[in-house]
């Protein structure tokens, strides 16, 4: 009988989609550049009229189809939990987009203050999935199926993602919107900034929510 998952782990990784969900959505009124994995569903918001939530919904989705094509015989069926993480998930971001509608913030000041406050949220929101230590969302999810089929190291591989979603995102704003949108210094300042953060911060959470699941088990 498989034992259930500690609840410290729920926790950690519900708490990490609503910090990820809420950084991510933070970003976006910055106005400075947005992380390579929400810069293309944000340009096909933009162009579409989908919300953000709505286009990261089947980003996901598609993501997860491309994990099934990779994977190939080797597709594990608990993959497919996935597909209703990934609409918590976008149920999520829309909140916070409502929330922060009237978010506007002026000045090169405050806009780096509140993007400094979207990576904060953002690494926060890693170190809470990662110390949950449950099932990716397919935007990470996929990168490690490359990782299975090419026999690769993660950090490479998850940089070849990054450029190419980066490179999609460039096309997709100029052929749709006109100009480029989405990709900015903050971009660059998001990539080499938030792998830190988020390694710090896990290795103060990730010792808590550890005791916290061997308080449980001794229970």
């Amino acid at each position: 009988m498989k034992r259930p998952i500690p609840a410290a782990r729920l926790v950690s990784y519900g708490l990490g989609m609503v910090f990820y969900a809420s950084g991510a959505c933070l970003a976006t009124k910055a106005a400075l550049g947005l992380t390579p994995v929400t810069s293309v569903s944000y340009v096909l918001s933009l162009s579409s009229g989908l919300s953000l939530g709505t286009v990261m919904l089947l980003y996901n989705v598609f993501m997860l189809l491309v994990e099934r094509a990779v994977y190939g015989k080797d597709f594990q069926r608990r993959v497919y939990l996935q597909l209703p993480l990934s609409i918590v998930f976008s149920g999520i971001v829309d909140i916070f987009v409502y929330r922060f509608r009237e978010l506007t913030p002026v000045g090169l000041p405050a806009r780096c203050a509140v993007f400094a406050i979207a990576l904060i949220l953002m690494a926060l929101g890693i170190t809470g999935t990662i110390c949950g230590n449950f099932i990716p969302l397919p935007a990470e999810g996929v990168v490690q199926a490359f990782v299975f089929w090419l026999k690769t190291d993660f950090s490479p591989t998850k940089l070849a993602h990054d450029c190419t979603l980066v490179a999609a995102t460039l096309v997709l704003s100029l052929l749709f919107l006109g100009y480029v949108e989405g990709i900015q210094i903050g971009t660059l300042v998001a990539a080499l900034s938030l792998g830190p953060l988020s390694r710090m911060c896990i290795g103060i959470v990730q010792p808590v929510v550890h005791r916290l699941d061997c308080r449980a088990e001794s229970v």
